[in-house]
């Protein structure tokens, strides 16, 4: 019973802070940090409990803080570069370190699922004349449908 009640905060927490993410994200173009950093530890302290209370869920630890290193390294890399925000390297490292404890590394396919959500998104929006050439798009709120939709598919 506490393993469960463990194991569900990280996704009770994104689950109570995504709408308010997706509205500020669309409305102002930024992630804010009182609302993407708390996942990580929340998320890095869960793990690391059951991963206490359970020895057989160390691998499962390795592979969730894994993967959510490997997303900061790249999401760091491409802020470099100028083609993606802070906030969401943060909101994507936090998704990951969520994604990964359920899923494994699939969830290092959450850059690419969200890429291809935001590729259909501008087709769409382009043919449909919503968006025009230089439009900008936020990617909090693709990000986040991207890992509604991994966790989904990898849960059930």
């Amino acid at each position: 019973m506490l393993n469960t009640l463990i194991q569900v905060l990280p996704v009770i927490y994104f689950t109570a802070v995504a709408v308010p993410l997706v509205i500020t994200d669309i409305r102002e173009h930024r992630l804010p940090n009182k609302l993407t950093l708390p996942a990580i530890p929340l998320t890095l302290g869960s793990w690391l409990a059951l991963a206490v209370m359970d020895s057989n869920r160390w691998a499962d630890f390795a592979v969730a803080v894994g993967s959510a290193v490997i997303i900061f390294a790249l999401g760091l890399g491409a802020n470099r570069v100028g083609s993606l925000g802070m906030g969401d390297v943060k909101l994507a490292v936090g998704l990951v370190l969520m994604l990964a404890w359920f899923i494994g590394v699939w969830a290092l396919l959450l850059p690419i699922v969200a890429g291809v959500v935001v590729a259909v998104h501008i087709l769409v929006g382009v043919r449909l004349g919503i968006l025009r050439a230089g439009s900008s798009l936020a990617f909090g709120p693709h990000l986040i449908g991207s890992a509604v939709l991994l966790f989904g598919v990898g849960v059930f």
